[in-house]
């Protein structure tokens, strides 16, 4: 189903490699509550990795009125490519991320990000 809202491709890169594509959750997942498409993205294996991981962070963007991707500097120099460009939505807009969900993953890692 998620792959279908998104066209079959990575809702980051584009790339439509399904088998290299993962269903990612937002909120890490704790039961079948939280199996809802409004909390899954479809990544590209590698990018997956990096969003679990704190090193890819998305916030939503009020001008563009959509989910902006940003790359942390640690794996920037590889990702640059990524970082600044809005996020793919799904086709429908029931399906988009919940801003709720985005926000509670950034608050997880929101240490990694934290400039001293």
């Amino acid at each position: 189903l998620v792959l279908d809202e998104y066209n079959n491709q990575c809702c980051i890169s584009g790339y439509s490699a399904t088998t290299a594509i993962e269903v990612a959750h937002i909120i890490p997942y704790y039961g079948i509550e939280s199996d809802v498409i409004y909390n899954v993205i479809p990544l590209r294996v590698d990018l997956h990795r990096l969003f679990d991981q704190g090193l890819i962070r998305i916030e939503y963007s009020i001008p563009a009125k959509a989910f902006k991707v940003h790359i942390h500097h640690n794996v920037f120099q590889d990702y640059a490519a990524f970082d600044g460009q809005l996020l793919i939505k799904p086709s429908n807009p029931l399906s988009i991320p919940s801003k709720i969900a985005i926000d509670e993953h950034n608050k997880q890692f929101k240490e990694l990000w934290t400039v001293i």
